[in-house]
């Protein structure tokens, strides 16, 4: 038998792991000491084989050149109180794995093969104060802990790491967990249970890959992160922010394939502004709340496909444009952002498929160019089950259509102002109870319902779904739409608004004698009455009073 060398100290020579895994008849390197001064583990003594938990003392470093194997039996890892500096290269990585990997410097435990390589080791451990520079390193078999959130390959407890041009494959359950301090990845492959977790501190990850982890390719409590040019392949889901805590995100380039559930995941409450960009795949929000003070924007061309709905204390800025407007849709919706669940035609969206888009009290949206569609599932308090609801906020919607929701749109109280929309083909497009509500330019058709409560609305100049005009007892000939309640929804509309018309403001500055001062307000052209109809003609035109037209009394 060859003769193995022991890195040890007395206190260790007994160590009972020690005893359970006997001499081989190879010359090895065993290390059972902690690391208390600089040392280099070097090619000519690999592999080197770790008989304990070994800490990395503070103000020590521990290089390891190319070509180094070491081999860690369950239980055992590194724990970094000082420096790592990992010097494989582009031939000669440096591979971190179990002492039952065969596959390379041979047969440790000397069993055959006895036993599998995949019985976790614990993993590297950086600790507040740390310093890991890892590069061409190969990371097997690890994250072996009792606690789930701990089972990783590389724990990040508060240290500065680094790993660039490496491999984490077939850890136990995650491959990196960041808890506090900064850790960079660039250009790193993860392979089966690899995945990223990011509770606190900061995760920049860049030109990687993550493929086949089981559950998220990168998990975000709250921090800062950014993900760029990274691809999430044969994962349960790419991304998944479960907020707990402020969060800065940027990113650019994520793509996604082969996912059982393919998108970029929100739920919790959002603390710090966000701003969400068009991705390759699409944004899906569960119960998603945006607190007090914080903006979430969301641009256009933006697909975010819904499990639970937005609900604003804060603000919700949605700027979608004609050509790339934003769509908040079911998850089983297809026709935009994808195959949500890579099942073909398995799932198809419906009506309630999701909740609703909610201002709360002190809440603002404002959503311009938006297709919304299939929510409507949960009743918002005693509300019914509308997919737009203010609930005490101001709300300012522009050019969106409503379809194929449960219900269209409930206001509880608040401000709201719609114009340049589509309500159609829902159970009720509009209900009223509270607040203020004006709606124009609009074409609200093919509900079962349009009921408008008891404070007065301005419903003017909107295509009720016929050229008569609503249904409504101040209208008997009306056979469009259904509208009751105290609504002023004359003139209408005798066809439907062209929702691809921009209407430029209007400014009417009459000249000398051309106004006067009656009755406290400005009176158009008393006199001479040049302007007669003409402010009634261009609001049967679409145009609506101090919003985009300005008659300006002047006094000459």
């Amino acid at each position: 038998m060859k003769r193995i060398k022991l890195i040890l100290c007395g206190l260790f020579l007994f160590s009972p792991l020690f005893l359970l895994f006997p001499l081989v008849s190879k010359a090895e390197t065993g290390v059972l000491s902690h690391i208390t001064t600089d040392t280099t583990w070097s090619i000519t003594g690999s592999p080197y084989l770790i008989f304990n938990p070994i800490i990395i003392q503070s103000g020590a470093t521990l290089t390891i050149d190319a070509g180094v194997v070491v081999k860690f039996p369950p239980a055992t890892s590194l724990n970094l109180l000082g420096n790592l500096v990992v010097n494989g290269d582009a031939n000669n990585p440096v591979v971190f794995t179990s002492y039952s990997d065969d596959t390379i410097a041979g047969d440790s435990n000397g069993d055959g093969n006895v036993s599998p390589p995949n019985i976790g080791w614990k993993g590297l451990l950086f600790n507040a104060g740390s310093n890991g520079n890892i590069q061409f390193t190969e990371i097997r078999y690890g994250g072996g802990n009792n606690l789930l959130t701990h089972q990783s390959a590389i724990i990040n407890y508060g240290g500065l790491l680094s790993i660039a041009d490496s491999k984490i494959l077939d850890s136990t359950v995650m491959g990196i967990s960041n808890l506090l301090g900064t850790t960079t990845v660039r250009a790193v492959e993860f392979k089966n249970g690899g995945s990223m977790n990011l509770y606190d501190g900061a995760l920049d990850v860049q030109n990687t890959t993550i493929d086949g982890t089981g559950g998220y390719g990168i998990f975000v409590r709250h921090g800062k992160v950014n993900i760029e040019n990274v691809v999430i392949n044969n994962s349960f889901s790419p991304i998944y922010f479960s907020l707990n805590g402020p969060i800065d995100f940027t990113y650019n380039n994520i793509q996604g394939t082969g996912n059982a559930e393919n998108g970029i995941n929100f739920d919790g409450t959002l603390l710090s502004n966000l701003i969400l960009n068009p991705e390759g795949i699409p944004y899906i929000f569960h119960g998603f709340i945006v607190e007090s003070g914080v903006d979430l924007t969301i641009n256009s061309g933006v697909v975010a496909k819904m499990y639970g709905g937005i609900w604003t204390r804060g603000t919700l800025n949605v700027s979608g444009t004609q050509s790339e407007p934003v769509h908040f849709t079911s998850v089983r919706d297809d026709s935009v952002g994808g195959d949500t669940f890579n099942d073909g035609n398995a799932t198809v969206p419906q009506t309630r498929d999701w909740d609703a888009i909610v201002a709360m009290s002190g809440g603002t949206v404002n959503i311009n160019h938006a297709d919304i569609a299939y929510g409507g599932r949960q009743r918002y308090y005693n509300f019914r089950n509308h997919v737009i609801i203010n609930d005490g906020g101001a709300m300012f919607l522009d050019s969106i259509k409503l379809h194929d929701n449960e219900q269209g749109y409930f206001g509880g109280m608040g401000s709201t102002t719609i114009l340049n929309s589509v309500i159609a083909n829902g159970v009720e497009g509009l209900l009223f109870s509270n607040g203020s509500l004006d709606v124009h330019n609009s074409s609200i058709y093919s509900n079962l319902d349009t009921f408008l409560g008891a404070p007065l609305v301005n419903a003017e100049n909107n295509w009720w779904g016929d050229a008569s005009g609503p249904s409504s007892t101040a209208n008997p000939s009306g056979t469009g739409s259904f509208v009751s309640g105290n609504v002023d929804f004359t003139p209408w509309l005798n066809a439907p608004p062209s929702q691809t018309q921009t209407i430029d403001p209007v400014i009417i500055i009459p000249g000398v004698m051309g106004s006067a001062y009656k009755s406290g307000a400005w009176v158009i052209d008393p006199i001479f009455h040049v302007y007669d109809n003409l402010i009634e003609t261009l609001e049967a035109n679409g145009y609506v009073k101090d919003t985009n037209l300005f008659p300006f009394g002047y006094d000459w």
